[in-house]
């Protein structure tokens, strides 16, 4: 489906007006995408189901006639000025320090949990030794990060 296109500024397929404003032969300024919008809206609901192949055209055309609309119309950003920094690097930079953190606090958890499990293990080993009655005394002594016996 081929759709035409009825404006004050321009008379034809709507793939041609594209064309036109790409190579400057026709100003975007000038055309109401909100205009060729209605009309197109008017003419989906007059279709038929069949007839809904080209939808997706007008679609991808109209996005673009917008694309460039948006870009002559909208004011650039203005550029940085000398004494101006870029915030992104600052960003980038406490963000790779916010990751190093991370790393370094599981790493302590890790080193913790260890400890735990080192510990939980010297106790059942002490319960279980004191149910059979042995009457050696083992004391456990912190040494390194780990819990070490003594006897």
């Amino acid at each position: 489906m081929e759709y035409q296109v009825h404006t004050g500024q321009f008379d034809g397929p709507l793939d041609l007006l594209l064309q036109l404003i790409q190579k400057a032969q026709l100003r975007i300024e000038d055309i109401f995408v909100s205009e060729i919008t209605a009309q197109y809206l008017q003419a989906v609901g007059d279709m038929d189901k069949e007839q809904m192949d080209g939808a997706s055209d007008f679609l991808l055309v109209a996005a673009q006639l917008l694309y460039i609309k948006s870009r002559r119309l909208l004011p650039a950003p203005p550029p940085l000025q000398e004494e101006e920094e870029d915030p992104a690097p600052g960003y980038v930079k406490s963000k790779k320090e916010l990751k190093k953190e991370e790393k370094e606090r599981a790493r302590r958890m890790k080193e913790e949990e260890r400890e735990i499990i080192h510990e939980e293990k010297l106790e059942k080993k002490n319960k279980k030794a004191a149910r059979k009655g042995k009457k050696t005394e083992k004391k456990m002594v912190r040494t390194g990060g780990f819990v070490d016996e003594i006897e």
